[in-house]
């Protein structure tokens, strides 16, 4: 009897940690995808004179051919959508951003549409909440 009370009052302390590191490997499984999309957007970008695709119809084929080196599109580990991508007006930045319409990385803290990777600063997991 006390060692199946020794067991569930562990069982119930462990739990809780179990799930956060689960909620915390999908998270940084994430992060990897969306810089494994990066890496591919800049090599062929690179390929193409370092610069970004152009709008409209040009995207499209831009981005069949950037699935060439990605082999299948990724998704989110934690929802299982496709993840987004913004260019910016000029197409000389992109974001990359978890493409969940609901807030599939919650157990870690974050809002929907993170973590993000940004083409200037790399790997965005939270909003910037200061007033800067």
């Amino acid at each position: 009897m006390i060692v199946l009370s020794v067991i569930a009052v562990l069982s119930c302390v462990l739990i809780p940690y179990l799930s956060h590191a689960h909620a915390q490997a999908q998270l940084r499984a994430c992060e990897g995808n969306i810089k494994n999309m990066a890496t591919a957007i800049e090599t062929m970008a690179a390929k193409h004179g370092n610069y970004m695709p152009p709008g409209g119809n040009g995207f499209m084929s831009w981005h069949r051919e950037i699935m060439n080196y990605l082999g299948k599109m990724p998704s989110c580990p934690s929802c299982g959508k496709h993840y987004g991508m913004e260019f910016s007006q000029d197409f000389d930045a992109y974001t990359i951003y978890c493409g969940s319409s609901e807030v599939s990385h919650a157990a870690c803290g974050l809002e929907k549409g993170y973590p993000q990777y940004s083409s200037v600063i790399g790997i965005v997991e939270h909003p910037r909440t200061d007033s800067m």
